[in-house]
């Protein structure tokens, strides 16, 4: 077995995995820190492709889609997690356009959220029920996740 086939078998540590299938970079997630969006972010809002993967994105905008009027803030929440799988039959299981019709049937609460945040069942995979997560949104579409990390010593670890 080869290195590249070892590192294949190797799952990814949980930040990482956070990252990849929420669709964010470490300077994404920097960005977000700071109370704003990265131009990537701010050019996925700006043109409706925030529910695509970055690599989709980035195939389909190359550098075309630049943020016309500086950063916009982002807000942000933190407290514990709270996971939820809607029964096929709750009209909360919503059908939402991206570029296609995606079904959200699974949902994540943070404490102290008015909103839940719609999530795959990729996403849902990996979230743990419990765990302490800051949450970075944008205020125009608050139940969607631009980045997220956990924090293991609780919300005030990251003041």
């Amino acid at each position: 077995m080869t290195a590249t086939e070892k590192s294949k078998d190797k799952p990814l540590p949980p930040d990482q995995q956070l990252a990849r299938l929420f669709g964010f970079t470490g300077e994404d997630l920097a960005i977000n820190r700071g109370g704003y969006l990265s131009r990537r972010q701010q050019g996925a809002v700006e043109f409706g492709l925030q529910r695509l993967g970055d690599g989709l994105l980035r195939l389909l905008s190359g550098n075309r889609f630049r943020p016309r009027h500086g950063f916009k803030p982002v807000r942000s929440i933190c407290g514990r997690a709270s996971l939820l799988q809607l029964p096929a039959n709750d009209p909360r299981f919503r059908q939402t356009r991206a570029m296609s019709y995606a079904l959200f049937r699974y949902q994540v609460v943070i404490a102290g959220s008015p909103l839940p945040f719609n999530v795959t069942e990729a996403q849902y995979a990996v979230l743990v029920e419990g765990l302490v997560y800051r949450v970075y949104f944008n205020a125009e579409q608050p139940d969607h996740i631009l980045s997220m990390e956990r924090l293991v010593s609780g919300c005030d670890s990251m003041l």
